[in-house]
C-alpha cells in the first residue's frame, strides 16, 4: 500500500533451506534435498536490484518433489 510513496517490501517464503536451523528436520528431510542456501541468496540479490517501479510482493520457493510442486 506504500509502494507509491516509494516503500516497498517482499515477503520471502522460502521451503526447508539447508541451514543450522532447518537440522532438527534433517530425519525427514535430507539436507542434501533441501534448498540451497545461495538460492535464496541469489534472489535476493536480484530483488534489490529491480527498479522503484518494480515490485514483487510475494516469492514462494519450494525444493524439488515437495508435494504441492508442479510437476
Amino acid at each position: 500500500e506504500e509502494s507509491g510513496n516509494g516503500v516497498t517490501a517482499t515477503a520471502i517464503a522460502p521451503g526447508y533451506v539447508r541451514t543450522d536451523m532447518s537440522a532438527w528436520v534433517t530425519d525427514r528431510i535430507p539436507a542434501e534435498q533441501m534448498i540451497p542456501v545461495e538460492d535464496i541468496v541469489e534472489l535476493v540479490s536480484c530483488l534489490v536490484r529491480l527498479s522503484a517501479r518494480s515490485v514483487v510482493q510475494r516469492l514462494v520457493v519450494t525444493r524439488a518433489g515437495a508435494p504441492g510442486t508442479a510437476p
